[in-house]
């Protein structure tokens, strides 16, 4: 006969006619974690719904349909004529442990290792595109030299606060949107590429993605086969070359020397690439120009390989002392350049927004595709940063950044120059808030890096930047988000960093 649970169950049941919840969830809450704790065993019959009612002193029909519940679930089972009883929902999972462990006791144990290979691994894929990564740069509490982060005290947040605020109470802007952006915001950086870069383009042809790594994470996959050869700086844009391994393609890194990316080496090293991805504004880490003779070698190669280039003008708004050359869009006659802009420099990082444009002939293809491989960006934070160029505001803030970024820029000359004048020579720059330097003498980066950070100082060394190895050692100093005041403590810092390392 199967054992009642009667007693112990009315006693164990507490139920609260005053709670928030109601009656039939509290008894079913009871029930269900005693079945599942173990207090209620595999084959225990529950009393009789009438009898469970009047001692609880609820309605039957919520008891009823408590038992229907738990039933539907796989926690009881009812019997005609019999009752209602636990279900044994533990037997298979009791009668598989009890396998394994006598299986575990009868079986040598093996070392660590060894039971590693036993679980589920991450795809080859995956392994491999991680092994070409660049290690991460440790980052320090203090962000003096960091390269990244622009002059967030000139942006006008409280302007950029309430152009949020407002877009965020408005209701057509909180629907499911298009990947390809709004039509306001591609408007805006349409007219903006054409005043301020001379890129003459429709709307039609912007993309707007989640910063430029999404850009080359999609384009990787629009353009590239697997094994695919792509031309990359060496050193260059971390960002361009982990968007592109998606896609597995063979990196072919280019050197660059003082005119950007050395064409003529890249044709030694292969004449059939697919791809090739260039800083032409503002070289990364380098800081130097694309020469114009540079930029018709270039679409020239492409060409003759019949091969796309992406331009990544990350900072190309931030010209302080000269007037930039034609963008390699502009120069394409065969429409085979695809630009890349984001808005991580010219307004601030944590916004993640980007762009990029693509050819009038290679619309279609992406306009089938964008919904599918890419997640669309808020709407709100796309209407306010369309209003922040349609009223001039970002055309404002650009002109002051530029300013303050020539300032700094020679502020910082000035203090290697009377701080770490023995340590590093600089690459002269016209564009953006980083400064590449070489090394004057023999000093680890990984070393040198260290010791700077110890001191609450943040540098990025030349290796970060490269896919292969280069002659060159030194570290990227960046001065967009330093007070005019900090540099003459933060060179003379960095300074002593340079004297222990090299005392060492």
């Amino acid at each position: 006969m199967a054992k009642s649970s009667g007693g112990s169950l009315l006693s164990a049941i507490h139920l609260d006619k005053k709670a928030g919840q109601s009656l039939q969830y509290q008894l079913y809450i009871a029930l269900r974690d005693m079945i599942l704790n173990g207090s209620l065993h595999g084959g225990e019959r529950l009393p009789a719904s009438r009898v469970l009612a009047e001692e609880l002193t609820i309605s039957r029909t919520t008891v009823i349909s408590v038992f229907d519940r738990l039933t539907s679930e796989g926690l009881l089972e009812s019997r005609t004529g019999s009752g209602s009883f636990v279900k044994d929902v533990f037997s298979q999972q009791k009668k598989l442990i009890s396998t394994l462990h006598k299986r575990s006791k009868a079986e040598p144990r093996h070392n660590k290792e060894s039971d590693n290979t036993r679980r589920p691994m991450v795809s080859r894929s995956f392994l491999k595109k991680a092994s070409q990564l660049p290690a991460p740069v440790a980052h320090s509490v203090s962000q003096s030299f960091s390269t990244a982060i622009p002059a967030i005290d000139a942006f006008p947040l409280p302007l950029w606060a309430r152009l949020v605020a407002k877009h965020s109470r408005l209701p057509n802007l909180t629907r499911y949107n298009s990947s390809k952006g709004s039509a306001a915001l591609r408007d805006a950086i349409a007219s903006h590429l054409h005043t301020d870069r001379g890129l003459v383009c429709d709307a039609e042809q912007v993309y707007i993605t989640s910063g430029a790594h999404q850009a080359f994470s999609f384009l990787s996959h629009l353009l590239l086969d697997p094994g695919d050869k792509v031309w990359i700086e060496n050193p260059g844009s971390r960002v361009a070359r982990n968007g592109l391994l998606q896609s597995e393609p063979e990196l072919i890194p280019v050197p660059v020397d003082d005119e950007g990316i050395n064409v003529a080496a890249g044709q030694q090293m292969t004449r059939n690439f697919r791809l090739a991805t260039v800083t032409p504004s503002h070289q990364q880490p380098r800081g130097v120009l694309l020469t114009l003779p540079r930029r018709l070698a270039l679409l020239e190669a492409a060409d003759q390989a019949n091969a796309w280039i992406i331009e990544d003008d990350y900072d190309g708004e931030l010209f302080y002392n000269k007037e930039p050359l034609p963008t390699l869009f502009s120069l394409s006659q065969q429409q085979r350049v695809i630009h890349v802009g984001t808005f991580s420099k010219t307004i601030f990082p944590a916004l993640r927004l980007g762009y990029f444009v693509v050819p009038e002939h290679l619309v279609d293809s992406v306009d089938k595709v964008i919904n599918s491989f890419l997640p669309a960006v808020p709407l709100p934070v796309q209407a306010a940063v369309a209003e922040f160029i349609e009223n001039g505001h970002f055309a404002t803030h650009i002109r002051r950044s530029k300013k303050l970024y020539e300032e700094r820029y020679h502020a910082l000359m000035r203090g290697i120059d009377q701080h770490l004048a023995d340590f590093i020579s600089p690459i002269p720059t016209a564009t953006g808030f980083h400064l590449l330097n070489l090394f004057r003498q023999e000093t680890g980066e990984a070393d040198l890096t260290q010791a700077a950070a110890e001191r609450g100082i943040l540098v990025r060394p030349l290796a970060n930047y490269c896919a292969a190895p280069v002659t060159e050692r030194g570290i990227a100093l960046g001065y967009g988000c330093i007070q005019p005041h900090e540099f003459d403590t933060s060179c003379a810092t960095l300074a002593d960093a340079f004297r222990a390392v090299t005392k060492a």
